[in-house]
């Protein structure tokens, strides 16, 4: 059983359509407010995070919010995930 829980992604709130995506595939998904992040952080077992690019010295260039959401993961010491095609690789 999949759940996932998706920050909404001000101010474009491009978390309310990835959740409504996943829910027509009959996943489990539960949109938090962004400042909560922190707060539901403990609940989780991996964080998935998008990026535009990912950059030769590893590092990432991904939407706002992202780093705050690996800065409470971090916190947490819950692994981190990026997903990026490719096509990406700078």
């Amino acid at each position: 059983h999949i759940s996932v829980i998706v920050p909404e992604g001000a101010p474009h709130y491009g978390g309310h359509s990835l959740a409504k995506s996943l829910a027509s595939h009959g996943i489990s998904v539960t949109v938090i407010n962004d400042a909560a992040v922190f707060a539901i952080t403990a609940r989780v077992n991996k964080v998935l995070l998008p990026a535009h690019s990912v950059l030769a010295n590893g590092g990432l260039i991904a939407p706002s919010g992202c780093r705050n959401v690996a800065l409470a993961a971090k916190e947490r010491s819950v692994p981190v995930v990026a997903v990026t095609g490719l096509y990406k690789l700078c």
